[in-house]
């Protein structure tokens, strides 16, 4: 369960960065085209890609890296966590919301996001119908807390 909760705190900590990251870049895009507001996100990064400049680019590669970098690395092990470790179903019946979401995110980060050098985000959440069980967090803390050893 402590290894649920170090990538759990990976994965929040890149995903405010590159949500950071990713607003600063949405002010900048939409103040140069403004009818790319009425898009999803995805569609936005694919309709500005081809027209973004240097410095652009560069905020855009920073977003894409924490895709690449600690947002895989967390969700697979987290992922491979659960897979090794079934009865932690029952402890935290969440986890299976938490599996499906990571799931989703895995599948269109293999099968989309990494053919596509137009995209820097892999988004998965209330559109797919699986978004990420924010409560998550606070029960693996407080399990961890409610079972550790003084």
């Amino acid at each position: 369960m402590r290894k649920i909760q170090t990538n759990l705190k990976l994965t929040k900590t890149a995903f405010l960065s590159q949500l950071r990251r990713r607003n600063a870049f949405s002010e900048k895009m939409l103040s140069q085209k403004p009818e790319l507001e009425q898009l999803t996100w995805e569609q936005r990064f694919r309709a500005y890609y081809l027209v973004m400049d240097k410095d652009e680019r560069f905020v855009f590669d920073q977003i894409k890296a924490v895709t690449d970098g600690p947002l895989l690395q967390g969700n697979s092990a987290i992922l491979d966590l659960l897979e090794a470790h079934p009865e932690m179903y029952i402890e935290l019946p969440l986890f299976q919301a938490l599996n499906s979401h990571l799931a989703i995110w895995k599948s269109k980060y293999e099968k989309v996001y990494q053919n596509r050098e137009d995209l820097p985000i892999v988004y998965v959440g209330v559109e797919d119908g699986v978004p990420f069980p924010s409560e998550i967090d606070a029960q693996v803390d407080e399990w961890l807390t409610k079972h550790s050893k003084d």
